[in-house]
């Protein structure tokens, strides 16, 4: 069989070289995409939000995305636009999460997918909504803490207004965690120890962090001086 024409080299093929280098990341990153949310247990809309979000940057993007060595912002815009996906269909999975499932290496940090994840917010037409502690509870509950009732569930989704009042330096998926320790700790009025390793578990937190905010909400606020 005869091997198909190579694309030739020279400023006159420029593009055809430059649309073929696209269409193989593409195919990567829509392979890496599949494999990830799946480990995540996202849908199949998160992984087409997720596919869209990528090709947006990509497109605009005045470079092909590097992929390795050094420089590897192929992977960062891979994994940033899984985590704003999941957040566009109400399942949100933090870079914490995501970077857990990449089988990328260590090179990765949390750090440089947080530089993709700002030019993807700025790059995309689509506006990219915040976590949502609600959703954080909704879903830590569906995928690890099955046993909860829904009650349970509700009542904790039910103290996030009052939680961000009281913990007012606490981040939205903090808040969701402190939510589900809270719930279990209010009859009580302490922390209680086995929920806050559970949660702790399940949403990568550290177990001081939870324990820390949860007893800010269980202590009483100070009266104003006379």
């Amino acid at each position: 069989l005869q091997r198909a024409a190579k694309i030739g080299a020279g400023k006159e093929n420029e593009a055809a070289r430059r649309e073929l280098r696209m269409q193989v990341q593409q195919k990567k990153a829509r392979e890496d995409i599949s494999r990830y949310c799946d480990a995540l247990q996202l849908p199949s809309v998160a992984k087409e939000e997720a596919e869209q979000l990528f090709a947006e940057v990509a497109k605009k993007s005045k470079t092909r995305l590097k992929c390795g060595g050094v420089v590897d912002n192929f992977s960062s815009m891979v994994l940033a636009s899984i985590h704003c996906a999941s957040l566009l269909v109400c399942m949100p999975r933090m870079i914490r999460h995501v970077l857990a499932v990449a089988d990328i290496g260590a090179g990765e940090t949390k750090k440089s997918v947080g530089k993709a994840l700002k030019l993807l917010k700025k790059t995309s037409t689509r506006r990219i909504p915040l976590v949502d502690p609600h959703h954080v509870i909704k879903e830590t509950c569906r995928l690890y803490l099955q046993d909860l009732t829904l009650s349970y569930e509700q009542y904790a989704c039910s103290t996030v207004d009052f939680l961000k009042r009281r913990v007012k330096t606490c981040c939205p998926d903090t808040l969701g965690a402190v939510a589900l320790v809270y719930a279990a700790s209010v009859a009580s009025g302490v922390c209680d120890n086995a929920m806050c390793q559970r949660v702790a578990k399940a949403s990568g937190l550290a177990v001081s962090t939870l324990r820390k905010h949860v007893q800010t909400t269980l202590t009483p606020p100070l009266l104003p001086s006379s």
